[in-house]
């Protein structure tokens, strides 16, 4: 049971980018590198794209407050925003307009997922367990600068520097995967059906590699 009442739930989570029902960052951390205005994905809406460029804000998280705050036919308001405004934006097709599936058809797709939707929690996993492994890396650092060799050599020999290496080399492999889905969302020339089975590839490997850090970081690395 979430405690936080309702009524100020969304606008919370949205202020802290952090969706509490699904557990992770609304705005990836790689996004978060992004102006807010430019942090949208393949399949955010048109609508809240145009709001965000208006207010300088993230699509994103415009999109988990009109979901939270107005539920199922806030979520159809999107669908029919983006209808109308992707045009005129001339922002490219999306890959859930591949009808064919049963997940993006009208009504049906809230409530049927594919099958790769539930692993997108070792990558929520991975910029977690990469960003406390940069801080152990900021602590290393800064014991240098000041002159503290024994606490320097103490998080050298840990296992947390190790792990670093391992992450920080399956992170570039990710964001390589992660561009390449850009590329293909932005191309003109690629039907939905095709940009959809695409991305779903792109996404099971990207899974893949964050399935395989988080292997190693529940274990020593040698």
């Amino acid at each position: 049971m979430n405690p936080i009442p309702q009524a100020i739930r969304p606008g919370l989570e949205a202020s802290y980018n952090y969706d509490s029902f699904r557990d992770r960052a609304i705005d990836s951390p790689s996004q978060q590198k992004l102006p807010d205005a430019d942090r949208y994905g393949p399949q955010t809406s048109a609508g809240a794209i145009a709001l965000g460029r208006a207010l300088n804000y993230s699509p994103q998280r415009i999109e988990h407050l009109v979901s939270g705050y107005f539920g199922w036919l806030g979520i159809q308001a999107l669908n029919v925003s983006d209808l109308m405004a992707r045009p005129a934006l001339s922002l490219p097709a999306r890959p859930d307009r591949d009808f064919s599936q049963p997940e993006n058809m009208f009504g049906i797709g809230d409530f049927v997922k594919s099958a790769n939707a539930g692993q997108g929690k070792y990558l929520q996993r991975f910029y977690d367990q990469q960003s406390r492994l940069d801080q152990v890396y900021a602590t290393y650092s800064d014991a240098r600068k000041v002159g503290d060799i024994e606490k320097a050599q103490e998080l050298a020999s840990g296992n947390e520097m190790r792990q670093r290496v391992v992450y920080n080399s399956i992170g570039r492999n990710i964001e390589r995967l992660t561009l390449q889905g850009k590329r293909i969302t932005n191309d003109p020339n690629l039907s939905p059906a095709e940009k959809r089975e695409a991305l779903s590839q792109i996404n099971l490997n990207r899974n893949r590699l964050a399935q395989m850090a988080d292997g190693y970081g529940r274990r020593p690395v040698p």
